[in-house]
């Protein structure tokens, strides 16, 4: 009875320890760690690289754990050594990253074509291309493809996974070689700064188009559509919204990439009519709740109250302080009344 209490109490001593290896995190499951050495191959990704062995392929998570210590980058085709280990999710997990050790040839090869501290460096931005390498950086951008060459000196380190797509900026200089060289790389666009003339800005009228986005405002104006970039320090002060079909005024003035930039924009002004059809101070008016349709625009709004959708026009009378930008899905209220001309008009249109 002794020996069987015994062997009840080891066994039981052992369950919990493999209870408790079941609950601790993944750094402490890297115990065993295995060196491999492979190319990264296609599909790696921010999180995972796809390593081709000789032993076949294997797919190593990256996470805030991974070190890239002595690692240049990592771009499809480039040798790595990688120190792996399992973790608790059942996949392999990388505890560090290198650059494969290359031959003398090569070092010798990249050290010649290091980065001299001295030049002056001038920043492109766009998308790292399909055909990107260790050595070359095959950069998309709006002016072209650009061919950049990665050495020894490049600095990766805002910027260790070279893949395609990847938005960057990437620090320039011509080096001795005739080739555009790598002085830096890092994550993300930068755009670059744009001096306007504000002193010979123009008012132009028009039309809003479809075709304009957040960027570009497409202007169909009596001499024809205009394009007018619309900046951070645009001024909408004076307007709610803008949206397609609008009649507005634009203050616009050149920049040096070319463009007309919008300084500010405004309503074109109305005549109101004076025969009372939009006059409110002595009707009554009924309470709609509702969501605005994307048939809304700055003179008529169409609010689904649930029961259908009902139409509302606003003019110049109409109080929209508290509405904000007209989009469809906006919840609305709505104070309304029939006016004389048979439509129903907005005393005034809050969001709520």
């Amino acid at each position: 009875m002794r020996r069987n209490g015994r062997k009840g109490h080891i066994l039981s001593a052992a369950l919990a320890m493999i209870a408790a290896a079941a609950l601790l995190p993944q750094a402490a499951l890297a115990d065993t760690v295995t060196t491999v050495t492979g190319t990264c191959a296609s599909g790696t990704a921010a999180n995972m690289v796809y390593l081709s062995t000789d032993q076949g392929m294997m797919i190593i998570k990256l996470d805030s754990g991974t070190k890239f210590t002595g690692c240049s980058g990592i771009s499809v085709g480039k040798s790595l050594t990688v120190d792996v280990y399992r973790g608790s999710d059942a996949y392999m997990h990388a505890s560090k990253v290198t650059d494969a050790a290359k031959s003398s040839t090569s070092d010798t090869s990249a050290s010649s074509s290091s980065s001299d501290s001295t030049k002056s460096t001038t920043k492109v931005s766009g998308k790292i291309g399909e055909s990107t390498t260790e050595d070359m950086l095959h950069l998309e951008t709006a002016q072209g493809e650009m061919l950049i060459k990665i050495d020894s000196s490049t600095d990766l380190s805002k910027c260790k996974l070279l893949l395609k797509d990847r938005a960057v900026t990437v620090a320039v200089y011509r080096g001795d070689d005739a080739y555009m060289h790598a002085a830096g790389i890092e994550a993300g666009e930068t755009k670059p700064a744009v001096t306007i003339d504000k002193s010979n800005a123009v008012w132009v009228s028009g039309t809003v188009k479809k075709a304009s986005s957040t960027d570009i405002l497409v202007l169909k104006t009596s001499a024809g559509d205009m394009q007018i970039k619309l900046d951070d320090t645009t001024d909408y002060s004076s307007v709610s919204s803008v949206i397609a079909g609008q009649e507005i005024q634009v203050k616009a003035a050149r920049g040096d990439d070319a463009y007309m930039h919008a300084l500010s924009i405004k309503p074109v002004e109305k005549t109101v009519s004076s025969s009372g059809s939009t006059s409110s101070s002595k009707k009554s008016t009924t309470k709609v709740t509702g969501t605005l349709t994307d048939a809304s625009n700055e003179d008529t709004i169409y609010i689904d109250t649930g029961y259908g959708t009902m139409k509302v026009r606003m003019d110049g009378n109409t109080d929209t302080s508290s509405l904000g930008t007209i989009r469809a899905g906006k919840k609305v209220a709505a104070y309304v009344y029939r006016a004389d001309d048979a439509y129903m008009h907005a005393v005034k249109v809050e969001r709520q």
